[in-house]
C-alpha cells in the first residue's frame, strides 16, 4: 500500500522507478503516465496524482538521473579507448549492473515506491587516463555532487588530473575516499568539516599542495594518507589532539611540525613523518 497525508493507495507491491528514464520521459509525461499504471485511480485521483508526481516523484527521478549522467561523465572524462573492457557500460541496461558500481534502494516518502541511488563506486586499479586530443578531460567531474547518497569513493591507481572537486564536499555520507596513486593537483577542497562521517582518507602519491589545515577540520577521520605530495607549511597541533586519528602517514612533503605534533608522531607508530 502506498500511504498519503489523509489516505491509503494500493499499488502492486514494491516498485522501483525504471534506472533508464530520462529527462525527456519527464517532460513529454511518459514517466507520470507510467505512475498513473501503477495506482488505483479511485483511491488517488488524478489531482492528487499530479500532486504527488510534482512534489514527491519527480524530484527523486531527476536526481537518480543526475547520477546517471555523472557516471557517464566520469566514464567520458577519462575516455571510453582506456575503459577496460570489463567495465564497459551498456547504457541500456540499469546503473545497478554497471561494473563498479553498487546501488541501494531508497524509498520514496512512505510509498511503496522506491529509487536506486549510487552507494560506491569502485573504479581502481584500471590506469584509467584522459585524451585532451580527443577532447577528454581525465579530470573528476564536478557533477560529482550529484551522488548525495555516496559512502566510498574508490578511483585510486589511475591516472587522473587536475583538483579534487570542490563540490565533494556536498557528499555528507561519504565515510571512505581513496585517490592515491594519480596525478591529481591543486590544493585541498574549502569546508571539508562537512564531511562529517568521513572516517578513511588516502590522496597519497600524487602533486597536492598548499597547506593540509583542512584535515583538521574533519571531525570523524581516523585514517589519513597524504604521503608524497606538495603539501606545505605547519601541521596544525589540533590534529595531536585527535585521538580517534590513529593512522597518519604524512612524509614525502614540504610540512612541519609543532611540539604537540612532534610529541605524538614519537608516541604513534602509525604517524610517521618518514618512510
Amino acid at each position: 500500500m502506498v500511504a498519503t497525508k489523509d489516505k491509503t493507495v494500493g499499488v502492486r507491491n514494491i516498485v522501483y522507478l525504471s534506472e533508464t528514464l530520462t529527462l525527456q520521459d519527464i517532460d513529454s509525461g511518459k514517466f507520470k503516465k507510467w505512475l498513473r499504471s501503477q495506482t488505483d485511480k479511485k483511491l488517488i485521483p488524478d489531482d492528487l496524482l499530479t500532486h504527488l508526481h510534482d512534489e514527491l516523484f519527480m524530484p527523486e527521478a531527476k536526481a537518480m538521473i543526475a547520477e546517471r549522467e555523472f557516471l557517464l561523465e566520469l566514464k567520458s572524462s577519462l575516455g571510453s579507448d582506456s575503459w577496460p573492457s570489463d567495465k564497459q557500460w551498456d547504457t541500456k541496461l540499469g546503473f545497478s549492473n554497471w561494473s563498479g558500481i553498487k546501488v541501494k534502494g531508497f524509498r520514496i516518502g512512505k510509498t511503496n515506491f522506491y529509487v536506486k541511488r549510487v552507494v560506491e563506486i569502485d573504479l581502481s586499479r584500471h590506469y584509467l587516463f584522459g585524451n585532451e586530443e580527443a577532447g577528454r578531460k581525465g579530470t573528476i567531474p564536478t557533477t560529482l555532487k550529484a551522488l548525495t547518497h555516496l559512502r566510498k569513493l574508490n578511483l585510486c591507481y589511475n591516472f587522473i588530473v587536475g583538483p579534487i572537486p570542490p563540490t565533494i564536499v556536498e557528499l555528507t555520507e561519504l565515510t571512505e575516499v581513496r585517490l592515491e596513486f594519480n596525478q591529481l593537483s591543486g590544493t585541498l577542497p574549502k569546508g571539508m568539516s562537512a564531511l562529517k562521517n568521513l572516517k578513511k582518507l588516502s590522496i597519497d602519491h600524487n602533486k597536492i599542495g598548499g597547506r593540509i589545515d583542512e584535515l583538521a577540520q574533519l571531525p570523524a577521520i581516523t585514517y589519513l594518507n597524504i604521503h608524497e605530495n606538495l603539501f606545505s607549511g605547519q601541521i596544525p597541533e589540533a590534529m595531536a589532539d585527535n585521538n580517534a586519528l590513529t593512522h597518519f602517514w604524512f612524509y614525502g612533503n614540504n610540512l612541519s611540525m609543532g611540539p604537540k605534533v612532534t610529541k605524538r608522531e614519537k608516541a604513534s607508530a602509525d604517524w610517521k613523518s618518514q618512510k
